[in-house]
């Protein structure tokens, strides 16, 4: 069984010996805009991802309070069409070693296609904040959709998601708490 405290929050406790299952969440979306220069040009760029924020009607879950996904193939019409608002340059390409579809930025003035570990895994990417002016140019803006989701209590704690395919969920409780919330940091 798993060490993260989600279990405990939704009731299994550590002495169960069987896998708790699968629990179904629902969660408000939200388009998670920021900025990145172009590794190419060196222009600034607007870039999205989707965010999610679950709604627990058993309680807070901190840990889950909002998260980003990243890794997506599949979205339905709805949903990439805000996203595409939010960023005209956003949407279904191939690219990286794989050549598979995904949705991805691009440049606004070179259309290099930014792969998603240029915009999420150093500190201080547009998409991984360390100082308030991280923080500060990151938007959460509410798509005003609301999505189902499964989450197996296991160790690979996987979602299924309702017209999302995605292949990696990144908690981000932190965007929450000083974005929406106005915690400091």
């Amino acid at each position: 069984m798993s060490s993260n405290s989600l279990f405990n929050e939704l009731g299994y406790g550590d002495d169960t010996e069987e896998s708790p299952g699968t629990v179904c969440i629902e969660a408000e979306l939200f388009g998670v805009k920021s900025i990145a220069h172009c590794p190419q040009c060196g222009q600034p760029n607007d870039v999205v991802t989707l965010g999610v924020a679950p709604v627990f009607s058993y309680g807070p879950c901190r840990e889950f309070k909002f998260f980003t996904i990243f890794g997506i193939t599949e979205l339905s019409n709805g949903v990439e069409n805000a996203l595409k608002k939010l960023n005209p340059n956003y949407g279904l390409c191939r690219a990286g070693f794989s050549n598979e579809p995904h949705y991805l930025n691009a440049c606004a003035a070179c259309h290099h296609v930014f792969e998603e570990h240029e915009l999420r895994f150093e500190p201080g990417d547009a998409f991984r904040p360390v100082e308030l002016a991280d923080y500060e140019r990151i938007q959460l803006i509410d798509l005003g959709r609301e999505v189902e989701y499964q989450l197996s209590q296991d160790e690979d704690e996987e979602r299924i998601f309702d017209g999302i395919e995605a292949n990696c969920w990144n908690p981000a409780a932190d965007l929450w708490q000083v974005i929406v919330e106005q915690q400091s940091l």
